[in-house]
């Protein structure tokens, strides 16, 4: 069943009635109705089939068209920043602004002030610091410069290597893919709560192989509620994000569950990240869901005295690809390769000159401005 109709089927159900609460009726006839579409992968005693974890986890980020919302990361090692989220679909809007540096190195940088978006055609990155506006074609390469509370809540679906986003986030192509590596590990009872869990490696592009343990919620329409990050071969603790403020959102007809407050303790105990714990607040005025968003805010202004750094500008500068690649074909249909490998060599060498001509330029214009 494609996630169109599941979502209008469960829109049929997911009215508050009586005392069933917001989310129970609507999870009874999900069962049903997957039990006749999804085959499960495990069936006996109290176990949810994975594919039913799945699709309705999904249904929490699948039935968000457009998000707005303004948020605040507090470090305990002393970074702190506020930013503002516009998506619509793969568009994007982020301002950041720091409000403390970032410790690195054993110092604290100085505060940063950040603006990435990417309108459809082009990546742009504001640095405001260095007064520069990047631009490159494509959202390949787009960064958000900040985690999100969703990027962080959703970590555990990152594939090696995979620059998380929003819209990766809500592509259900990965939802799947990484089902597929996933085990079910069991219900666990936590106070008044029952959770549904499920374990999904993390081998392949890391140093240090990791287990998470993913906490699907019952009352909550298996929303993903808490994820533990352990190493793999001791077992020890290495991260922990928890969803410790929430609300249901009526949208559309139907209830998802929104992520208001996460906090994050990150141990050290993989051996790659910095022990620290840090909280991230969602104000909750700020929250759209399903509105319109104007295409205008997806596009970043040229500030009075930014230079603009473009990326396939500088690609393009001393050889045209198509150049390139005709003279290459050219050159190796007349057994003559070495040639074109000398000025392809030269080619290179030229735009890395420019590349440092250009930097060492800026920094002598800012030193004597």
């Amino acid at each position: 069943m494609v996630p169109q109709q599941r979502i209008r089927i469960v829109k049929m159900f997911s009215r508050r009635t009586g005392d069933c609460g917001p989310f129970k009726l609507h999870r009874v006839f999900h069962f049903v109705l997957t039990g006749l579409f999804v085959a499960p992968s495990t069936s006996c005693g109290d176990e949810v089939p994975i594919n039913d974890i799945r699709s309705q986890s999904y249904f929490h980020v699948g039935a968000i068209r457009t998000l707005q919302l303004d948020f605040e990361i507090d470090s305990s090692d002393g970074w702190r920043s506020k930013a503002s989220f516009i998506a619509d679909g793969n568009l994007f809007r982020v301002d950041r602004q720091d409000i403390s540096g970032m410790p690195i190195d054993g110092r604290q940088t100085p505060a940063a002030s950040f603006a990435a978006a990417f309108d459809g055609t082009r990546y742009q990155l504001r640095h405001d610091s260095e007064s520069i506006l990047r631009l490159e074609d494509g959202n390949a390469n787009a960064r958000y410069t900040i985690d999100t509370p969703q990027i962080t809540l959703y970590g555990w679906l990152a594939s090696p290597g995979q620059q998380l986003r929003w819209d990766s986030i809500r592509d259900g192509t990965l939802w799947t893919q990484r089902f597929k590596q996933g085990t079910y590990a069991g219900q666990i009872k936590e106070g008044e709560r029952t959770f549904q869990t499920v374990e999904f490696p993390q081998r392949e592009g890391v140093k240090t192989p990791c287990i998470f343990t993913v906490f699907f919620a019952d009352d909550l329409h298996l929303f993903p509620l808490k994820w533990i990050r352990r190493v793999e071969s001791t077992q020890e603790v290495a991260a922990v994000v928890e969803v410790t403020k929430y609300v249901a959102l009526e949208r559309d007809g139907v209830s998802i569950v929104f992520p208001l407050q996460l906090r994050t303790e990150i141990t050290g105990a993989d051996k790659v990240t910095r022990p620290r714990t840090s909280t991230i607040s969602v104000d909750e005025n700020t929250v759209k869901v399903n509105s319109d968003v104007d295409a205008a805010k997806f596009n970043i202004p040229l500030p009075a005295g930014f230079q603009i750094y473009d990326i396939d500008q500088m690609n393009r500068h001393g050889m045209d690809r198509a150049r390139v690649e005709q003279d290459r074909n050219s050159l190796e249909s007349s057994g003559d390769g070495s040639l074109f490998k000398k000025s392809f060599l030269v080619a290179n060498i030229c735009a890395v000159l420019f590349i440092v001509a250009f930097v060492v330029i800026r920094q002598i214009r800012r030193r004597y401005s």
